[in-house]
């Protein structure tokens, strides 16, 4: 994926990969990580995935659903207020929740 679609520099920064429509309001990615990512140089245990790591991807997401559904040049763009993850109980396989404003 371009980098300059999620607003980052260089592509090791980039976390999404297989970005396609999943319908005519829906927009899905694999999450893809590099071990040159600047967010996980110092986290490569493969143990976990760092929050902030998970909130980067989101951000990214949101900017490439807004290329991609919203507008096609680079004189719009958004900001992003507030962010907000959560899981429904106690299970790890529980679905998580994003919301955005």
């Amino acid at each position: 994926m371009a980098a300059d679609l999620v607003h980052k520099r260089s592509p090791e920064n980039v976390m999404l990969a297989d970005a396609r429509r999943r319908g005519p309001l829906r927009l899905a990615a694999r999450l893809c990580l590099s071990d040159m990512n600047e967010m996980i140089l110092d986290h490569v245990t493969g143990q976990h995935v760092a929050g902030m790591v998970l909130i980067e991807a989101a951000r990214q997401l949101m900017q490439l659903t807004n290329h991609e559904f919203v507008v096609n040049d680079d004189t719009h763009s958004f900001v992003l207020c507030t962010l907000a993850a959560g899981s429904r109980g106690t299970s790890s396989r529980s679905p998580s929740t994003w919301s955005a404003s």
